[in-house]
């Protein structure tokens, strides 16, 4: 049969983001949805999970762990929470910020969920092959495990709730919040099912045309692309897993927690799967190419999956473009960057004016935290600008996170001549001597971590969480009067209050997380199984 294909421009998406305005809880997200079973339908469906109606919320995201990690803020006096409680200055209140990247997320949840459940029922005047409905349920199962990653990132020892992993959400009762290691377990379930589905297909299968935003380009032409990207996020989830385990149920209770002077006990299997990964993506050369790193993260300059943005009427503009005026570096990063010849710094900020208000009742003016490094000044004004971009997964960050992988397995030499690629090849500096052990080799990584994806992936934050340097790193402005600093955002109080206030994580008393693939027609290639996680 022929596959009709399609292109359509951006769909508006404004009124799916207000509904991150409230605070909704999991069963109002679970509630049935409508959805059209035509074509029309697909790609509103598909827009909406590759994270058109969500990028209000990452951008959130963005701005929330970069300034928990104490590497830029938003200096606004018409809000100074921003900077006063994402730096901990002041409690984080999650009137405040709990809802942040928690709604618009779940509600997406919620839709892939629905069209999964459809996707049999789709027609073109004749039923769907197998293989392109085994592609498209391998795509929506690797952007649900997408949405569950920034829900899990920005909440850590919060927890997130998560539901049939592999199937569709259950619809009648409050989801659990599972504990750290629980969480990330389920995501890489949730990723092996994808990968699953993904492989039982033929190579190269060519993807229906037109579904999923300009940004995800590069992988959406056919299904070995796209199990590469389903590939670099399932890395990435390994990493935290093998993490999970070590740091424990609240994040600090594990026998194999790193520490400020021991690298802990990551469960090596995770990490092993992810250099497995990783080793996979650099055979393919789409997404990890050594020949490619480049300090601008953007489409057609380092390699990846990006999120885009538009000045077009009733789309979503780059909000950090908005905050532009206001966002600046913070002087503990900038200590740690060399400003004045770091590509990668340089194609992000440039000098700018600092605002002199005080922001916390007069106790920490401006200039006593902020540099006058400023977003988007003197950069890339495309880049940068209201139709901007954000990263999902690129060069440079796979890199980095290959060496964060290779770290936990005491591999320090392989792992600092990558971070040194990256240095080099992308942020235009000579290759730094370091001495290949881990606390050396772990500090160059946070090192460049911070310039490489600062403002971008939070995975800066991430690694001083994994690395159990919280304390050691995030704890420092006694001077100004205290620190109330937290590394994680606030489960909202709308959650909460479905729960009746009991927000305590509860850890899976499996063991062991289940992948299940659900099979979108019936083949002995692609009966349902169910997998232990490796």
């Amino acid at each position: 049969m022929t596959i009709r294909t399609f292109r359509w421009p951006m769909l508006a998406a404004a009124a799916i983001v207000a509904l991150g305005c409230d605070e909704s809880v999991v069963p109002d997200i679970n509630a049935p949805t409508l959805f059209p079973k035509d074509y029309t339908g697909l790609q509103s469906a598909f827009t909406g999970a590759a994270g058109s109606a969500v990028r209000a919320d990452i951008v959130n995201y963005t701005l929330d762990l970069t300034s928990m990690a104490r590497d830029a803020a938003y200096f606004t006096a018409s809000e100074p929470r921003f900077l006063t409680q994402l730096t901990g200055e002041q409690p984080i209140a999650n009137d405040a910020f709990g809802a942040t990247a928690w709604n618009g997320f779940f509600s997406t949840i919620k839709g892939i969920d629905t069209t999964q459940s459809v996707l049999t029922t789709l027609t073109n005047g004749q039923p769907l092959s197998r293989d392109t409905l085994a592609a498209l349920w391998g795509q929506l199962e690797t952007l649900k495990a997408l949405h569950y990653i920034y829900l899990a990132d920005g909440r850590d020892t919060a927890g997130v709730p998560i539901n049939a992993v592999g199937g569709a959400t259950s619809a009648g009762t409050v989801a659990p919040i599972l504990c750290l290691p629980s969480t990330w377990g389920e995501i890489v379930a949730i990723l092996d099912s994808a990968v699953d589905s993904l492989t039982v297909i033929p190579a190269g299968t060519t993807l229906i045309s037109g579904l999923v935003p300009s940004g995800y380009e590069l992988v959406s032409d056919n299904s070995t692309h796209w199990r590469d990207f389903t590939l670099a996020l399932r890395a990435k989830a390994h990493i935290e897993y093998a993490y999970a385990i070590a740091r424990g149920s609240t994040g600090s209770n594990g026998t194999g927690a790193p520490s400020a002077s021991s690298p802990g006990l990551p469960d090596v299997n995770q990490l092993d799967s992810a250099v497995a990964d990783f080793d996979t993506l650099a055979t393919h050369g789409l997404l990890y190419n050594d020949g490619a790193l480049n300090p601008l993260g953007t489409v057609g300059a380092d390699p990846g999956v990006y999120l885009q943005f538009s000045t077009a009427s009733g789309d979503i503009q780059d909000g950090l473009a908005n905050d532009a005026p206001g966002y600046f570096v913070l002087l503990g990063a900038a200590a740690q960057i060399d400003t004045l010849h770091d590509q990668r710094f340089l194609a992000k900020f440039g000098r700018g004016t600092l605002p002199t208000t005080s922001y916390d009742g007069g106790g920490v003016p401006a200039s006593a935290l902020g540099s006058d490094w400023q977003y988007g000044a003197g950069t890339q004004a495309a880049t940068f600008g209201l139709s901007g971009v954000l990263p999902i997964v690129r060069n440079v960050q796979l890199h980095l996170l290959h060496a964060e992988a290779l770290i936990g397995l005491g591999q320090y030499s392989q792992a600092i001549t990558i971070i040194n690629d990256v240095r080099t090849a992308a942020g235009g500096l000579s290759a730094q001597a370091v001495a290949p052990d881990y606390i050396d080799a772990r500090d160059f990584l946070l090192q460049e971590l911070l310039v490489s994806l600062l403002s971008e992936t939070g995975d800066h934050l991430i690694a001083i969480r994994n690395y159990g340097l919280t304390t050691e790193l995030l704890t420092t402005w006694n001077n100004f009067g205290g620190d109330l600093h937290s590394a994680a955002l606030p489960i909202p109080i709308a959650e909460a209050s479905a729960r009746n206030n009991n927000i305590t994580p509860v850890c899976s008393t499996s063991g062991a997380a289940q992948a299940v693939r659900i099979a979108p027609h019936p083949s002995p290639r692609a009966a349902p199984v169910a997998r232990r996680i490796r």
